[in-house]
């Protein structure tokens, strides 16, 4: 059995109220799950310990942990995965959302006007997973999409940081908008 000695370098009081937020109000389980890791893992929980309350193997508890070392808060998201390009356009998917708000009808009947209005067909999946970007959008903050998250974080946080003025102390660069563990 590996013996589990990884463990993340102290945080200081930004990074651990920024990981606190995550934790506690970001939509995805896998951010919210990553950043609760790296928490226990400040409060000398180990690899195998976190592996254990999540149910993970330890090599992705460690890649967490390492991805949180080497990007910090941006380790913690999904990166933009290869995949079929969207079949829709940017305004097809707004027009699809509005018709899926304004028709509180059949999923089949929904899907109906959708093909008449952008003149395409999606499928039932593709309606589901539309639905489901809609309620996440109007239930949180945050949205799906990775560059959207991190944007609208380090806008939140960058109040905090104003007030705090700290930004030199944890090597905030406004312009990169990037926190990096010192």
């Amino acid at each position: 059995m590996k013996i589990a000695t990884k463990f993340v370098t102290p945080l200081n009081n930004i990074q651990i109220q920024s990981l606190e937020n995550l934790h506690k109000n970001h939509p995805s389980a896998r951010v919210r799950m990553r950043a609760h890791s790296i928490l226990l893992n400040s409060k000398s929980f180990n690899v195998n310990e976190i592996a254990a309350i999540y149910n993970v193997n330890r090599d992705s508890v460690s890649s967490w942990i390492n991805s949180w070392e080497e990007s910090g808060v941006e380790g913690l998201f999904e990166k933009p995965r290869s995949g079929a390009p969207s079949k829709l356009t940017e305004s097809e998917i707004e027009i699809v959302k509005d018709i899926i708000i304004n028709n509180s009808q059949s999923p089949k009947i929904i899907l109906a006007k959708i093909s008449e209005r952008i003149d395409k067909t999606i499928s039932m999946s593709t309606l589901k997973r539309i639905i489901k970007t809609i309620n996440m959008e109007q239930q949180n903050d945050f949205t799906f999409e990775y560059g959207a998250t991190i944007d609208r974080f380090y806008s939140f946080f960058s109040d905090l940081l104003d007030r705090e003025n700290i930004k030199d102390n944890i090597g905030y660069q406004d312009s990169n908008k990037q926190i990096s563990n010192k």
